[in-house]
């Protein structure tokens, strides 16, 4: 319950702070759990959208084997026009 009430005050407060920080707003907050090690259920009660898994390789692989263990990608939207903002072209 902690995690999850923590996680909603943060979506709350993320877009003005990060607006007056960079000058803009994000529309979508992103993390990476590693599933091996834990399973992601404060992210599910707070209502994040789990998307899928990593392959397990980092960005600094040019390998294509993986060297990592593999993470859950799990997205929260922070406005109701998230999908429209995403996908327009600028």
């Amino acid at each position: 319950n902690l995690a999850s009430h923590i996680l909603g005050k943060i979506s709350k407060r993320l877009r003005v702070d990060w607006n007056i920080t960079y000058g803009y707003k994000p529309v979508l907050m992103e993390t990476f759990v590693d599933s091996e090690k834990y399973t992601g259920h404060c992210y599910l009660t707070a209502n994040w959208l789990k998307l899928g898994q990593t392959t397990g390789r980092t960005k600094w692989n040019s390998s294509k084997k993986a060297i990592s263990n593999k993470k859950d990608l799990w997205v929260y939207p922070l406005c109701s026009e998230h999908i429209k903002v995403l996908l327009s072209k600028k």
